[in-house]
This record gives C-alpha cells, structure tokens and sequence, in this order.
C-alpha cells in the first residue's frame, strides 16, 4: 500500500522516502548527525530509537524541519497518529512546497479510512507548483479505495493529460481496466506505462499478466523470463513472476510452492491471492483455491477476475443440521446482577517515509 494499502496491482504508498533530502538543512553538524542516525534506525524499522534521535536533533536545531518530518514518519510508524499528524501539519505549514509530506500525512488518514480527509490534503497539495499531477494521481487512488472507479479513471486521465510521460498513472489506468475484465485495454496502458519506464518489474509483470488473460501465452513468458533473470531489487516482483510462469506451464504445484512463499511474505498482496486461487483451481483443491480467493475479494471486492474463479467452485456444503433434543425445563433464573460498565478502549493510535505510488499491491500503483 504501500504496505498498508493493497489491493492487487494497486499500491499505495503516500509520501516519497524517509530517506530524501530535506527541505532545509540544519546548519549544526552534530544535528545533522543525529538525523543521520535517526535514519539508520528507521532502516532497521527501529521507530523508538529514530524517534528519539529525530527528537535530540529538534532539541540542538528547533527548526530543522527534516529532523521535523523523520520524527513525524517515527511517531506514525508507532501509531502515534495525533502527534504525527501535529508534526506534519506544521511541516506543511512551515514550508507548504515541500511535497512528500502532503503523502506522508494523507497515509495517516487513509490507514483509518478516512478518505475525505486524505482527499482534502491532496486538493491543497495540488495547488502546489508540481503538484497537480500527483494530486490527481493520489486523488484516483482515494477513488478506487471507496470503489468509485468512474472517479479513479477520470483522476488518472487527468493526471495522464497534464504529463503524458507519467508512467504510474498510465500503469494505474491498466490496473483497473484489468480489474474491470478488459485485459487489452489493459495492456495498452500497460505497455505506454512500461515506454515510460522500462526496467520497473512491476509495469512488466503486469503487462505479462494482461497478455496470458488474453492468451497470448508465449509472450507472456518471455517477459517473466526477463524479469526472472533480470538484475531488479525487486524480489517480490520476481516471485510472482516465477509462480505465474509454473502456472502458465501447467505446473501448479511448483506454483504455488513459490506463490506460498511471496504470501507470508506480503499477505496484503492482491496478485498472490488471485494467482495461488488459479494454482488450487487447477490442482483440483477447492478449499485451499476459495481461501486464497475470499482473500482476495476481502482484499479488493472490484477486481472481476475474482468472482469469476470463486463461480467455479462447488457450492459450500451445508453444515449437517443435528436432530433437536427437547430440552428439560429450566431451573428458575436467579435475579440478573447488573454488571459494572466496562472501561472503553483507547483507540489505537497508527511505516519509513514513503510515498503514495508503488508497493499497492492492486494494479493501482502509488
């Protein structure tokens, strides 16, 4: 999501990197230092330290506002949500320009399904210098979220219309025509998104998936070929690709070896649910496939594919309904006790900087 947000190929991740340059550098090195630190340990997805490094360094340089924004990052990562929010706002207000941040703290409102709220701060983001492309990008992302797909197509268009060379709105576009079940619109957009950027594993898996819907099944398997050998980071995108190709050689087994595997790994992974739902199909496993597939829909309800293969399954047997015994009659009740009321709980307060574009995990990237 964008490691909370995922629904297939839609990945939604709100803000850039913790790791970008700030706005404003400190002038005090031993300030910039502890940012420094602040940083290996949010690397190592210790928020506590980072927080508190974030913090020493605001104590040597109040106003340092990358110090600011990592220790906003830290507090969210916590689930410190007021105080994230707090240290964003005033991010924002310090240095409005400063584009990240308007992601980093819609992430904060979309992880509580606040969506009006995350869609207000990408409104303000969008009358930033730079910024309107991304707030229509982001805005699209909000639509698909409350399933208003006529709202998250006209989003990405527009994004599209103001810079033509924006491969994830392009990607995006591909993402939800797949979803919607058009597979060929799908892989034009795929393939402009994939012009634009041609090394990324993710624009090429899922040109890979469009083509094996629309049969072209050897084309299909030359790309995930090269994205199997190819030299990316991005693991995750490999392992799919490996269990997709098992698939499309009749080796379901070996599949959903892989396929398993990705699922630990990233269980808010749309494709991996659709994709070991097909290899379960095939392997005759109705139980395993429907598991893998209500995952799916609970994870992404428009993705069309789903409801397709879940109509394939054997109706679910009925609970045996065990004879009635007649009851003995009851003892006479004592007198309720009225129970003390219990105490409400406190609402649960709120992962590193990073931005409303790729991770997703529906064909709708960040």
């Amino acid at each position: 999501m964008l490691h909370r947000f995922v629904s297939f190929f839609i990945t939604v991740v709100l803000c850039s990197s913790v790791f970008l340059s700030s706005p404003c550098l400190a002038q005090s090195v031993n300030a910039r230092n502890l940012l420094k630190m602040s940083r290996s340990s949010a690397s190592q997805n210790d928020w506590a330290k980072a927080k508190d490094y974030a913090d020493e360094a605001l104590k040597m340089e109040p106003g340092y506002l990358d110090a600011l924004y990592m220790r906003a990052y830290a507090y969210r990562e916590l689930d410190n949500y007021p105080l994230a929010e707090a240290d964003f706002k005033e991010v924002i207000r310090q240095d409005p320009r400063y584009l990240p941040t308007y992601g980093a703290l819609a992430e904060i409102y979309v992880d509580q399904k606040e969506y009006e709220k995350a869609d207000k701060v990408f409104l303000d983001l969008g009358k930033q210098p730079g910024g309107e492309t991304w707030a229509n990008y982001y805005r699209g992302v909000i639509a698909y979220l409350k399933a208003d797909l006529a709202g998250a197509e006209k989003f990405w268009q527009d994004a599209v219309k103001l810079e033509a060379s924006f491969a994830p709105g392009h990607h995006n576009l591909g993402a939800l025509y797949l979803a919607q079940g058009n597979s060929a619109k799908a892989l034009v957009k795929f393939r402009e998104a994939l012009q634009k950027e041609p090394e990324k594993a993710l624009y090429q898996f899922h040109t890979a998936w469009a083509l094996e819907r629309l049969g072209q099944v050897a084309a299909a398997q030359k790309i995930l070929k090269e994205i199997m050998d190819g030299s990316t980071d991005d693991q995750k995108s490999k392992l799919l690709a490996m269990g997709m190709d098992r698939l499309t050689r009749n080796n379901a087994e070996a599949a959903v070896k892989v396929l398993s595997t990705v699922s630990e790994q990233n269980p808010d992974n749309l494709d991996v649910w659709i994709l070991l739902g097909r290899a379960n199909l095939a392997l005759k496993k109705p139980e395993e496939a429907r598991a893998a597939l209500e995952k799916a829909k609970e994870l992404d309800a428009s993705f069309l594919e789903v409801d397709t293969l879940l109509g394939q399954l054997p109706a679910k047997a009925k609970a045996e309904v065990s004879p009635k015994v007649e009851e003995s009659p009851k003892a006479e009740e004592s007198p309720k006790v009225e129970e003390s009321p219990e105490a409400h709980e406190s609402p649960k307060a709120e992962e590193p900087p990073a931005g409303l574009e790729e991770d997703s995990q529906t064909p709708i990237e960040p």
